[in-house]
């Protein structure tokens, strides 16, 4: 099936849900701080005093006295993300990952360790065995 590519593709959601976009993932943008937030006019709160409170307001107040923005540099990089160019680029890295997981994934599991992930995203997690802490079965 199609999965939205917002979620404001589904219905209800603009009266209750923050969207956070990141480019740090899908796009190796990983310390560059690119991204970017939507919070709907309709979305609101209830204050203390049980009055509503629009939460577009409080975050545009946030982000103007705590951000500066994105730098112009990081900004072009985050258009090119869109290009074709981009994209095939991003496909490649998203593959790159992908098929390390498997690797990992594959080889502890042949290893005898109990894995899970690494298959629809490239993060793998392994069960310790003997109920050994994570450091004592680095260390090992």
């Amino acid at each position: 099936p199609e999965l939205p590519h917002s979620i404001y593709e589904i219905e209800g959601a603009r009266e209750c849900a923050i969207e956070f976009r990141s480019f740090s993932k899908n796009a190796g943008f990983t310390g560059t701080r690119c991204a970017l937030t939507v919070v709907p006019k309709s979305l609101t709160a209830k204050a203390a005093d049980g009055s509503d409170v629009e939460l577009w307001k409080l975050w545009n107040r946030r982000q103007s006295t705590k951000f500066n923005g994105v730098s112009y540099i990081v900004q072009r990089g985050a258009e090119a993300v869109y290009s074709e160019e981009g994209q095939a680029q991003v496909k490649a890295l998203i593959s790159f990952y992908m098929e390390n997981a498997k690797i990992i994934r594959e080889q502890l599991t042949a290893a005898g360790l109990a894995v899970y992930g690494g298959v629809n995203a490239p993060y793998v997690w392994v069960q310790t065995p003997n109920g050994l802490s994570s450091w004592d079965f680095f260390d090992k």
